[in-house]
């Protein structure tokens, strides 16, 4: 059986994103993936078009519910505090059905190119990825913050 691939965006305050359809390499097509649960999402401009994100923290993870086999590919930003002077580390965990927890970690920068699509005192960082496999049948798949976005 062939492995479809879906994509879903996140915003750590964090903020995971789920956008138009997103592709890599150029052959191939990914299918934008909407969270079951999800706190809020916000809109978040990259050179004037508008990508989707959800965001997430240590009280709101956010849950897809997909049918495998799957690759997804997630998305993330960290939500950078206004003012914020080099990097910021930041971590969160992946499951799915709750069970075996993934550990990532990751460190942000203000982003150049990106920015709200609205007010704020917090400014997108540069965007990072990881595939969670999912394997055949229905699933959930969980993102939850362990480390918020400082420095």
């Amino acid at each position: 059986m062939r492995t479809s691939k879906l994509a879903l965006s996140v915003a750590i305050a964090l903020v995971v994103a789920a956008g138009a359809l997103l592709a890599l390499p150029a052959k191939t097509a990914w299918k934008t993936v909407t969270p079951s649960k999800s706190q809020d999402k916000v809109k978040i401009l990259v050179k004037d078009k508008a990508i989707t994100y959800y965001r997430v923290n240590a009280a709101s993870p956010i849950e897809a519910k997909l049918k495998g086999k799957v690759r997804l590919r997630v998305y993330v930003r960290c939500e950078v505090p206004s003012g914020a002077a080099g990097p910021v580390k930041y971590a969160f965990t992946t499951s799915i059905d709750g069970k075996d927890p993934v550990a990532h970690e990751a460190t942000a920068v203000v982003s150049k190119v990106a920015k709200y699509d609205g007010a704020g005192s917090a400014v997108p960082g540069d965007p990072d990825s990881f595939y969670v496999e999912v394997p055949e049948g229905e699933h959930t798949v969980t993102v939850s913050v362990d480390k918020e976005c400082k420095q």
